[in-house]
């Protein structure tokens, strides 16, 4: 009986030695990484303007091509192309604030904000 006791608990600690799970994965939302959408103006007043916004983190992103979606909060305003390419499509007459996002696998991954209208 003592045996099955002993038995047991070493069971149950082994159970408890799992290692954490693996985090390094740049796409993981829960990843303790930074992730940064870069070469995004803060503002834009003028229709047509076009940029493309890339994401930056350390460790950096895996090269390679990338299934990320681009989308913005207002398509009215910014238009997501493709490839982290955005167009102005027009301009409001007061400012609005629009999130530019990136999704990966219906996850959002990184966002970031810029305002579009008059200066």
């Amino acid at each position: 009986m003592r045996f099955r006791y002993v038995a047991l608990l070493l069971l149950a600690g082994a159970c408890q030695l799992d290692p954490a799970p693996d985090r390094s994965n740049p796409f993981d939302p829960r990843s303790p990484y930074q992730m940064t959408m870069v070469d995004v103006p803060n503002s834009v007043s003028v229709a047509g303007t076009r940029f493309t916004a890339r994401i930056e983190r350390d460790p950096p992103m895996p090269s390679g091509p990338l299934l990320i979606a681009w989308s913005s909060s207002n398509s009215a305003l910014v238009t997501a192309l493709f490839g982290g390419e955005y167009v102005v499509s027009s301009v409001p007459p007061v400012p609005v604030q629009v999130t530019l996002l990136a999704r990966f696998n219906e996850d959002v991954i990184v966002t970031r904000v810029m305002t579009v209208g008059p200066p």
